[in-house]
């Protein structure tokens, strides 16, 4: 099988659940134009946050993971976390007007909350931490033979720390509750 048809199953096993009449709703919800530039013409239902890092269109609260685009705008926007296409005002506007906002919850991996640059929370031998997943690094004094362990340095609110990586927890729902 090759990576076309592999991606085109991964899509569709993501987006299983999205029906057409959803579909319709999104097109209805954006008037049929385009969300970035305001053209109606060759529109698409894309991923506000990309497919291509796990997102499906319908989060697991039900709710949807969709922006009107026109093809144009979809290709430019590609798998670009929201943040990293729209301006401020854009995104303000699709969580206030469409109630477009971030997932609440999602399996996600490691790289991706990277990627993300958010606070997430996280728990390590018990003990419950709120903060910004840095980077992931292998220990530099390996034994012959050994396998290095890995380690994940975490952005808190004054502090760096790092936590052996075998050891953490993501938690689902990483927000902070004060925020």
């Amino acid at each position: 099988m090759n990576n076309h048809h592999k991606n085109r199953n991964f899509n569709e096993a993501l987006d299983y659940n999205v029906s057409t009449r959803e579909l319709l709703h999104v097109h209805n919800l954006f008037e049929n134009k385009c969300f970035n530039c305001g053209s109606k013409k060759d529109l698409t239902v894309d991923h506000h946050y990309p497919l291509e890092k796990g997102y499906s269109l319908k989060n697991l609260d039900g709710s949807l993971n969709a922006v009107l685009l026109c093809k144009k705008c979809n290709q430019k926007k590609s798998n670009k976390f929201p943040e990293n296409f729209y301006t401020k005002e854009q995104l303000k506007i699709l969580e206030e007007k469409f109630n477009i906002k971030k997932p609440i919850a999602k399996a996600l991996n490691l790289k991706t909350l990277i990627e993300m640059k958010e606070k997430v929370r996280f728990s390590y031998l018990g003990k419950i931490y709120i903060g910004i997943p840095n980077r992931i690094f292998s220990d530099d004094s390996i034994e012959f033979g050994k396998k290095p362990d890995k380690f994940l340095e975490v952005i808190l609110e004054k502090d760096i720390l790092v936590f052996p990586l075998k050891n953490i927890e993501i938690l689902v729902g990483a927000k902070d509750e004060n925020n």
